[in-house]
């Protein structure tokens, strides 16, 4: 097998500490859980058109990335009629025989603040446990991971050509700027806000271990909560090899100041601006990111022409 041997000196600039040897070959695993509704079966069915080009063909840091996408759904909240819930539970088991992507979690939907994060992230690990990144993804953001992905780790992993797998210590995706998410203001950014975020697998394996269910605040702020947790926890470690105990924050780009671009967009809520973003492959779709806040980002989402082989697929 063909090995890339990594000096100490990309090592510190990779985050990628302590390993000699990858494949030179084998694609990142990337997987990406959209946290959904349970009764939104027609918004999955009209996410699921788009996945494949959007994915496909993806690089970043030197490799190819396989990009595997599954919905995150809780129970149906509890308020719902027992009927309807019985007969959503139905249709749910219906959609999983035949599309086979649904994460069932053992919890509850229903509310900002249960726990959906850290079931999200422990159904993960349990289904990919060699997965190199874990993703949280809003269900009303649109990702062209064929941008996003480079976008956030190129700025990390440069200049090791390829990336040595697995990755570490890796937090990335929207950056929870102050005037987006006041939480920050508390002393534990930076942070990610909730449209979409990344952590490598050695860090989804330290919360599903390491942290309760029970959230606090917005569960956004608690996934930042737990990375400054698990920055701590080996702080003394880290620098006992005078390596930095912080986690590199250039994988969490901003909105406001254009490092998002046309990478991904949120937030999509109706039907035909998410069309609109999709299929129009001259105007694309302009969204304003945060708003409800007093700085809106205006974001310019337009996908490239059609490839003949997507084209040729017929899927939309």
């Amino acid at each position: 097998m063909n090995v890339l041997r990594l000096l100490p000196a990309f090592a510190l600039i990779s985050g990628l500490e302590g390993l000699a040897e990858a494949s030179e070959f084998s694609p990142f695993l990337v997987i990406v859980m959209i946290t959904s509704p349970p009764n939104t079966f027609r918004w999955r069915q009209m996410i699921r058109k788009s996945l494949a080009e959007l994915s496909e063909g993806t690089d970043a840091a030197g490799r190819r990335a396989e990009i595997v996408h599954r919905f995150a759904i809780g129970k149906q909240d509890l308020g719902s009629l027992p009927l309807l819930r019985v007969r959503i539970a139905s249709l749910l088991r219906q959609e999983q025989h035949m599309q086979g992507d649904l994460a069932l979690l053992n919890m509850t939907d229903g509310s900002c603040n249960d726990g959906k994060t850290w079931h999200t992230f422990e159904w993960a690990l349990r289904h990919f446990p060699d997965a190199d990144l874990f993703f949280k993804q809003d269900d009303d953001t649109i990702v062209d991971w064929r941008l996003a992905l480079p976008r956030m780790l190129n700025r990390r992993l440069i200049p090791v050509t390829p990336a040595a797998r697995p990755l570490r210590r890796l937090y990335v995706g929207t950056y929870a700027a102050n005037y987006s998410c006041p939480s920050v203001m508390s002393g534990i950014a930076p942070c990610a806000a909730g449209a979409l975020y990344g952590l490598s697998g050695d860090i989804v394996k330290w919360i599903v271990d390491n942290v309760v269910t029970a959230i606090g605040e917005w569960e956004d702020m608690e996934t930042c909560r737990w990375v400054r947790r698990f920055e701590l926890e080996h702080k003394e470690h880290r620098l006992r090899q005078q390596l930095p105990w912080r986690l590199d924050p250039r994988g969490l780009l901003e909105a406001l100041t254009g490092q998002i671009g046309g990478a991904w967009v949120h937030p999509v809520k109706e039907v035909d601006v998410y069309w609109k973003c999709i299929l129009d492959r001259v105007n694309g779709c302009r969204i304003p990111m945060f708003p409800g806040g007093s700085y809106r980002a205006l974001l310019h989402f337009l996908l490239p022409p059609r490839s003949e082989r997507a084209a040729t697929r017929g899927c939309f």
